[in-house]
């Protein structure tokens, strides 16, 4: 087994996530242009913040789910050259964060 295969079960028996569901972000999430260096720490430390406010507000799995697959394209998206702005529209982070930071519910 490769060193990624290895990484990537590692990857898929911590978060609880199926390595398809990973193998799919990376395919879907590729490109040309990727993230920068700089904003891939500023959205690192907005994941991290974000994780916390949804642990301590009891999200629920699924919600967990869509920022843990976004925090693994952010973590990679420089070496994997992956779009985080892509990724965060998709999974809507958005609606998490007005959730979870700013304490907004959409209806």
């Amino acid at each position: 087994m490769s060193k990624i295969e290895n990484d990537l079960e590692k990857l898929c028996s911590e978060s609880g996530i199926p390595k398809s569901t990973i193998y799919d972000a990376y395919n879907k999430y590729y490109s040309s242009n990727p993230t920068s260096k700089t904003v891939r720490q500023k959205d690192i430390g907005y994941c991290s913040r974000l994780i916390i406010e949804m642990t301590a507000k009891n999200a629920t799995d699924d919600e967990f789910e869509r920022v843990i697959l976004y925090s693994i394209v952010v973590i990679d998206c420089a070496k994997k050259k992956l779009s985080t702005t892509k990724a965060y529209e998709d999974l809507n982070i958005s609606e998490l964060y007005n959730k979870y930071i700013k304490g907004i519910k959409e209806d």
